[in-house]
């Protein structure tokens, strides 16, 4: 970003705009790993991570070839594990549980969409 904003929604803002302009999966995930610098606001912090991971699973879907794609999945799941740690409530732990559970499934790796799947469902109940 060419400006260095001083307050969080000027760098909502910004990050938001840089990322609607990438050109690139890279580049719209690096817009929102940016906010994550400027800010450890546990908000903040689930925002970006899970842009981050929404950002790299579009890359994981264009890739030809296991390794890259196992590589860029491992990535996705690491941004959505951090953003599972950030969330504040039920809500946002069940949609980000529900992105994981999707990217084992693209993935072929049945067991861990099951466990994740699970999560979702106990997450469900704790809810009510």
């Amino acid at each position: 970003m060419p400006q260095q904003p001083n307050d969080i929604l000027h760098y909502y803002r910004l990050a938001s705009q840089q990322a609607a302009l990438a050109q690139t999966p890279e580049e719209e995930a690096a817009a929102y790993r940016q906010v994550v610098n400027f800010c450890e606001d546990s908000r903040v912090m689930f925002w970006s991570y899970n842009n981050i991971g929404d950002a790299l699973l579009k890359k994981g879907r264009s890739l030809l070839g296991f390794k890259a794609a196992s590589k860029n999945y491992a990535e996705v799941l690491h941004s959505y594990d951090q953003a599972l740690h950030s969330a504040r409530d039920a809500a946002e732990k069940i949609s980000t549980l529900n992105k994981m559970a999707q990217t084992y499934r693209l993935m072929g790796d049945k067991e861990n969409w099951i466990k994740t799947e699970e999560k979702v469902i106990e997450n469900l109940a704790d809810s009510f």
